[in-house]
């Protein structure tokens, strides 16, 4: 739908309320990321640090044997420095919400399948895929496979992608049922799994698909970079990984070659959050022909200024698009969500500028200002399920 005509203050819109029973079963805090248990556990080396200094006093007025005293002295220190650190973690990752659980410090989530590099070349050449290793009943409870995607470049090799499949996926009422796709980027540093583990993906989307919210949809979350601590900002670097080309060209087609997955633009989504946000959000200004709707949680407009030296001036400008933006306008529908925490002022700044920009180049603008949210995974969390909805009405 053109939106020729329309003030572009119009095009922009802020995002409705989730149902209060939604937000509710949302609202889950995984053990690791209790605020008790951080503060338990800090309460527990400050203790112990009392009894060190207690029993240091009374050794020195008993005058105890010097090697007991040492002993004790080092393993008490040692116990109360673990209990320190482990503590300091468990608070900050209280805020931040990163690791929800033990098992989330693994790198990966679900049952590997290697895609065959002769099948990413031919887009729309749909893998009818007659028996996946997790069609039995394993698949009812992971909801995950995941993808090894060949990669070009010097390093070639595969990258893992964390790839969701909605209840009823296969059954074989829904043989020729075909799925739109969400591409979700994680941030810097981070690995494939970043959504699954510190966004809360599958329980949101498993409750707005059970809502009625989101219709079933397919939802890639790929490793973005060669390793979780290279920070490309998804550009093809000179000499190096061709990380644009990888998500725009490689990743899509091995996707549409493995699933049954809706292969026009309007049925592709590309989102992020931080660094994954800008990514998803020039990636989709660059590629209107791969992504009809970009979804930028905590976003940037420019890849930063590490880069400049490493992609060139020219490069990077044409790569930044809070500057190219201004006073262009859009060859083909497209739809962006932007969503910040107020209480991270950079990125919300760059919402409402960002916001202003799109829609006078002709694209419709959801805006979310989350209040009290910072630059965290609990405030991806919080903005995935409008993210999500948002991308569902804009599906063709």
């Amino acid at each position: 739908m053109s939106n020729a005509g329309i003030p572009w203050q119009q095009r922009v819109h802020t995002v409705a309320q989730l149902p209060a029973k939604v937000t509710h079963l949302l609202a889950n805090h995984p053990w690791l990321e209790s605020p008790l248990l951080g503060i338990t556990v800090l309460a527990l080396a400050a203790v112990v640090l009392v009894a060190w200094a207690a029993r240091a006093v009374w050794e020195h007025r008993h005058r105890t044997a010097v090697v007991n005293r040492i002993a004790r002295r080092v393993a008490l220190s040692g116990v109360s420095s673990l209990l320190l650190v482990t503590g300091t973690g468990l608070a900050v990752n209280s805020y931040v919400g990163y690791v929800p659980s033990i098992s989330a410090l693994q790198s990966t989530v679900g049952t590997s399948v290697d895609v065959p590099a002769a099948l990413v070349p031919a887009i729309g050449v749909v893998g009818t895929a007659p028996h996946h290793p997790m069609a039995d009943g394993a698949y009812r409870h992971a909801h995950v496979l995941v993808l090894r995607v060949p990669v070009g470049g010097p390093h070639g090799g595969r990258r893992p992608v964390e790839v969701y499949l909605p209840q009823g996926y296969f059954d074989p009422r829904n043989a020729t049922r075909r799925y739109p796709v969400v591409y979700l980027l994680h941030g810097f540093p981070g690995r494939a799994v970043d959504w699954i583990d510190g966004g809360g993906l599958i329980g949101t989307a498993d409750t707005l698909m059970q809502h009625g919210l989101i219709p079933p949809m397919i939802i890639a979350m790929p490793q973005v970079a060669r390793s979780p601590f290279t920070d490309s900002e998804c550009l093809n670097l000179p000499g190096g990984e061709q990380d644009e080309t990888f998500l725009t060209n490689t990743l899509p087609r091995a996707v549409d070659a493995t699933f049954r997955t809706e292969t026009a633009r309007t049925g592709r989504a590309i989102g992020g959050m931080s660094s994954g946000a800008y990514c998803a959000l020039n990636l989709a200004l660059r590629h209107p022909d791969v992504f009809s709707v970009s979804l930028s949680i905590e976003p940037f407009g420019d890849p930063g200024a590490n880069l400049q030296k490493v992609v060139g001036m020219q490069a990077w400008q044409a790569n930044s698009p809070r500057l190219y933006l201004s006073g262009s306008h859009l060859a083909q529908p497209l739809a962006f969500y932007l969503g910040a925490g107020s209480h991270d002022p950079e990125t919300k700044a760059n919402a409402l500028s960002l916001s202003g920009l799109l829609a006078k180049a002709g694209a419709e603008v959801g805006l979310s200002i989350d209040p009290g949210g910072g630059h965290t995974w609990r405030e991806a969390a919080r903005q995935l399920p409008y993210a999500l909805i948002f991308a569902a009405h804009h599906f063709s």
